[in-house]
């Protein structure tokens, strides 16, 4: 495996690391202006503003939300990341008001890098688990 691989997940690593800690300015350090996220069965594609917003909301949501990447590889210019999301649910998410529950979905995410910086991410996470210990119909 290359250096650029092993920064590659190093800056991956980071960025979980980094929307973690609601960190704004270490999160748009590490995502290329022309970044992209895609999230399978919600039909969205965001850009850098959007999917910041979405992390405000998520966190807004589980205050104590932390994600776990249990396997990192790397191929290229991408990284693959398989791991949990786990938190409490303490504010209003989806329309449902605060449960108190706990929640731990898994995720996959490839995340496509040019330069150090993360262009593409493909998020994919498991809503159903989530919605499900939360205690209401899945996201």
């Amino acid at each position: 495996m290359g250096s650029a691989e092993e920064a590659n997940k190093a800056a991956a690593k980071a960025f979980f690391a980094a929307v973690d800690a609601v960190d704004r300015k270490a999160v748009f350090e590490l995502l290329d202006a022309e970044y992209r996220m895609t999230m399978p069965g919600t039909g969205a594609v965001v850009g850098r503003d959007e999917h910041w917003r979405f992390i405000e909301t998520m966190k807004g949501a589980m205050d104590d939300m932390t994600h776990t990447a249990e396997i990192v590889a790397a191929e290229g210019e991408y990284v693959f990341t398989q791991g949990r999301a786990s938190g409490t649910h303490t504010g209003p998410l989806a329309g449902h008001a605060a449960t108190g529950r706990k929640s731990d979905a898994r995720f996959i995410n490839v995340l496509r890098f040019r330069e150090g910086r993360i262009v593409e991410l493909f998020s994919l996470m498991d809503n159903v688990t989530l919605g499900l210990q939360l205690g209401f119909d899945p996201l």
